[in-house]
C-alpha cells in the first residue's frame, strides 16, 4: 500500500525544492528522487490529517463552498495554483482546511493536477466534487465549471441552514410539551388520582385512561426511555443503508407538502450537478450517475441507475425521462428536449434555478405549516389532560 511522503532536495541548479511523492517506502521515494536529478535532504511519511471521529478537524460544506470560491478567482485570475493556494493556507484560521489547501498545493508543486492532487482528500470533499474537477480539467473549462460548483455549494449551504432554522422550532416545542407532559402524567396526575380515590368518585372514562397512562409511566418509566432511545438508534441505522434510506424516503414521499419539499430539494440538486457535469464535457450516462449521488435522494439515486443501463442500451434521453417518477413534469419535459451537453447542460441550470426558488419558497413556508398542525395536536391533548382532570373535581365539589 502506498503512503504520502513530503520531501526536501537541491536540485542540479543549487535550488532548494519541496514537495509530495507517493511510494511504498522513503527508499522508493529516494531513488524516484536521484533519478529526477535531484538531492534528497530529508524525506518524511506525511501522517493522515482527517481521521474518522476527530470532530476537530471536520470542515463543514459552508468551509468548502468558500474555498471553492476561492480557488475560482485564482482559477480565473490565471495565478499560478501552488502560489495561490499556499497564501489561502497562511490565511486560513481552520487549521485542518489550511493543513488540506496546502497539501493540494504542495501536490500540485510535485506535478500532480488539480484533479489528481484534490483526490487525496476524497474524504472530505466528496466524488462528486473529484469527479466533477477532474472532468472540468480535462474539457479546458476549470474556471467556469470551479465558478459552478461554488455557486452550487453556497446555494446547497443556504438550503440546509434554511431547513435546519425551519425544523428548529417545532423541534423545541415537541421536546418541551412532551417533557411537560410526562411530568404531569408520571407526578401530577397520579396525586389526583388518589385524592378522587379515596373520595369514592366514579372517574370518568378520560380520567381513567390518562390515570393508567400517568401510572404506568411511573412504574415502566425505564421502559419508556428505553424504547425511545431504541426507536431513534433503530432509525438511525436504518437511515444509514441503502435499503432502509430507501424505504424511509418512500414513506415520506406520502407525507403532504413535505413530499413536495423534498422533490424540490432533490431536483435541485440533481440538476445543479447534471448542469456542471455537463457543462465540463462528462458524458451523458456518467452525468446522471454523478447528479444522482449528489442529490441526496435513495429514490433518485436508484431511479437514475435503471437510467443508466437504458441510455448505455441505446435508449435516448427523452426515452428514459418519459419513465421517471421521481423527476417532476415540468423538469422532465425541459431535459428531454435537449439534444447534446449543451442543451442538457443549459436546461438542467434552467430547472436547478427553478426548483431552487419553490424549494426556498417551501421551507420558508414550512414553519407557517407546522404551526396550525401543532397547534390543534397540543390543543387537543392538554384539552384532554385537562378534562381528565378537572371533571372528577367538580363532582367532588358537587359532592360536597
Amino acid at each position: 500500500m502506498k503512503a504520502s511522503f513530503q520531501y526536501s532536495a537541491i536540485g542540479a541548479d543549487g535550488t532548494k525544492t519541496r514537495g509530495v511523492l507517493s511510494g511504498v517506502d522513503e527508499h522508493e521515494v529516494y531513488r524516484r528522487l536521484v533519478s529526477g536529478g535531484l538531492k534528497p535532504i530529508k524525506i518524511k511519511e506525511r501522517v493522515p490529517m482527517f481521521s474518522v471521529g476527530t470532530r476537530s478537524k471536520r470542515i463543514s460544506r459552508s468551509v468548502i463552498a468558500a474555498m471553492t470560491r476561492e480557488l475560482s478567482v485564482l482559477v480565473e485570475a490565471r495565478i499560478p495554483l501552488s502560489q495561490g493556494l499556499e497564501a489561502m493556507a497562511a490565511n486560513e484560521r481552520n487549521p485542518a482546511l489550511a493543513n488540506m489547501i496546502r497539501d493540494i498545493a504542495n501536490r500540485i508543486e510535485a506535478g500532480e493536477t488539480v484533479s489528481d492532487a484534490i483526490a487525496h482528500h476524497r474524504q472530505v470533499l466528496g466524488d462528486v466534487y473529484i469527479a466533477t474537477m477532474r472532468a472540468a480539467e480535462a474539457s479546458g473549462k476549470l474556471a467556469e465549471v470551479t465558478t459552478h460548483l461554488a455557486d452550487m455549494l453556497e446555494s446547497e449551504t443556504a438550503m440546509r441552514q434554511q431547513l435546519r432554522r425551519a425544523a428548529t422550532y417545532p423541534v423545541i416545542v415537541l421536546s418541551v410539551v412532551g417533557v411537560a407532559l410526562s411530568v404531569i402524567l408520571g407526578f401530577v396526575v397520579p396525586r389526583f388520582a388518589k385524592t378522587y380515590s379515596a373520595a369514592g368518585i366514579d372517574l370518568p372514562l378520560a380520567t381513567r385512561i390518562v390515570q393508567a397512562v400517568g401510572a404506568s409511566m411511573q412504574s415502566w418509566w425505564w421502559l419508556y426511555l428505553g424504547l425511545t432511545i431504541a426507536f431513534i438508534v433503530v432509525t438511525l441505522q436504518v437511515w444509514g443503508t441503502p435499503k432502509g434510506r430507501f424505504k424511509i424516503e418512500s414513506l415520506l414521499t406520502r407525507v403532504p407538502y413535505l413530499s413536495n419539499l423534498l422533490n424540490a430539494v432533490s431536483t435541485t440538486r440533481f440538476c445543479q450537478v447534471l448542469a456542471i457535469s455537463s457543462d465540463a464535457g462528462i458524458g451523458l450516462t456518467e452525468a446522471i450517475d454523478v447528479s444522482a449521488s449528489a442529490s441526496g435522494s435513495a429514490l433518485v439515486k436508484e431511479e437514475s441507475e435503471r437510467f443508466s443501463s437504458k441510455l448505455r442500451s441505446g435508449s435516448s434521453l427523452a426515452e428514459v425521462m418519459d419513465e421517471s417518477k421521481t423527476i417532476p413534469p415540468f423538469a422532465r419535459r425541459l431535459l428531454a428536449a435537449s439534444k447534446d451537453n449543451s442543451e442538457v447542460a443549459r436546461s438542467a441550470s434552467i430547472v436547478a434555478r427553478h426548483f431552487d426558488r419553490e424549494a426556498k419558497h417551501l421551507s420558508a413556508s414550512l414553519s407557517s405549516v407546522i404551526e396550525p398542525v401543532m397547534t390543534i395536536v397540543l390543543a387537543v391533548v392538554v384539552l384532554v389532560v385537562a378534562l381528565s382532570v378537572f371533571l372528577p373535581m367538580w363532582k367532588l365539589i358537587g359532592v360536597n
